[in-house]
């Protein structure tokens, strides 16, 4: 199994969002929530019903009815351009914002996430003069609790780990602010779940639906900072741990599969040898077979020493897959999304994918049980083939049967 990358999420730098980056922070959160589960990409413009995913964009126009508010349907933009800049710049103003980004190795921007003090004012996403007093009912003090406003990750960087960094980032600040709770409204339960890993399953609790009758499908949860880091480290810090497990599964398929090139090369070596003394000797002295005993017997202590370390790598392998792939249960535990290989999304981790693809219902083999079953009927192939020389050289010698060359 060569090749196995850990993808750029383990290179990627912690940035604090500003001003400067706006139009970047904007682009980016567009293009996060015309995906999964928001396909937040048009909106009509009366009651912001979005439309996207399975909608044919194009067939709408100046007449149709929205299906929500029923009134002439005319499609804007949901958030590309002016809307999610709009938002940024607002979350900017407000005292106390706390923004952090993520940047791959090329500088590009492909993780936000951002929060400030609940406001007594409305913003233009969320009606937070609602919101504060339906926290006051709940003994939440509005200026001592954080909202955690946006987290978005680009889509080639999704369950990689970027969002928990930054969020975990963002939500330490805040806490060191002094704040005393954090609140967020999401539909996505894999959020809430990221949460739950923070401050554990028991304190993050769901307070009540959103006041904005367009968003009421959106639950309010808060958590209190005491909590945080209480609970089990966030899998997040064990990204590097993976990529060394990683790094060192590559570097031992790479040198199995520099020894098998080595074994194969010997063996073809000795068997075309084997092949050109048989047919020139005609089989009719003893010697010939007497050569063929000595080429085995070292033939046979190399491929032994190629099954020792076919056997030895496997046991090896067998182990850092297994610890892999518990490091990717706790990834996904947190809340990271399914890995993306090639676009498609899968429910399990890289190793898994990698073997379900290269071996198909055989994936339970391990990646060596080929190259095992080669060397082992090589080492097997000499004792037989000496035998059979032997036998064709007594029949040959005693009359039984003419020379191989003979015509």
């Amino acid at each position: 199994m060569a090749g196995i990358a850990i993808a750029q999420s383990t290179t990627t730098r912690l940035v604090r969002l500003a001003q400067a980056e706006k139009d970047e922070v904007a682009d980016l959160f567009a293009r996060v929530f015309a995906g999964p589960p928001w396909f937040e990409v048009k909106k009509c413009s009366q009651c912001s019903e979005a439309y996207g995913k399975d909608d044919d964009l194009e067939r709408f126009h100046g007449g149709d009815p929205c299906r929500r508010c029923g009134a002439p349907l005319n499609l804007v933009d949901y958030w590309r351009g002016g809307p999610a800049l709009e938002v940024y710049e607002d979350a900017l103003a407000h005292p106390g914002f706390i923004g952090m980004g993520a940047r791959d190795g090329e500088g590009r921007l492909v993780g936000i996430t951002w929060g400030y003090p609940v406001p007594e004012t409305d913003t233009p996403s969320v009606h937070f003069g609602a919101v504060a007093q339906l926290l006051r009912e709940r003994r939440l003090d509005p200026a001592q609790t954080f909202y955690a406003a946006e987290t978005g990750v680009d889509p080639d960087y999704q369950g990689l780990g970027v969002g928990s960094r930054i969020m975990r980032a963002r939500l330490l600040e805040a806490r060191d602010a002094g704040l005393v709770n954090v609140c967020f409204r999401t539909i996505n339960p894999k959020l809430v779940g990221r949460y739950e890993q923070l401050f554990g399953e028991d304190y993050v609790r769901p307070l009540f639906n959103d006041p904005d009758p367009v968003k009421s499908d959106r639950t309010w949860y808060a958590c209190p900072f005491a909590t945080i880091g209480r609970v089990n480290p966030p899998a997040v810090d064990r990204l590097d741990e993976y990529k060394i497990v990683l790094d060192d599964i590559n570097r031992l398929s790479d040198r199995r599969q520099r020894s098998n090139d080595v074994f194969i090369a010997l063996n073809g070596l000795f068997l075309t040898a084997l092949g050109i003394l048989l047919f020139a000797s005609r089989l009719t002295t003893w010697w010939v077979p007497a050569a063929l005993v000595v080429v085995s017997v070292v033939a046979v202590l190399i491929n032994v020493i190629w099954l020792r370390s076919l056997r030895l790598y496997r046991r090896v392998s067998r182990a850092e897959l297994q610890y892999a792939n518990g490091l990717e249960s706790l990834l996904r535990q947190s809340g990271a999304e399914p890995v993306s290989l090639g676009g498609q999304r899968e429910e399990f981790g890289v190793l898994s994918l990698v073997a379900r693809r290269v071996y198909g219902k055989n994936a339970n083999r391990g990646f060596s049980h080929l190259e095992l079953l080669l060397a082992s009927s090589l080492t097997l192939a000499y004792p037989i083939l000496t035998l059979l020389v032997a036998a064709l050289t007594y029949l040959i010698t005693h009359g039984f049967l003419p020379p191989l060359s003979a015509k």
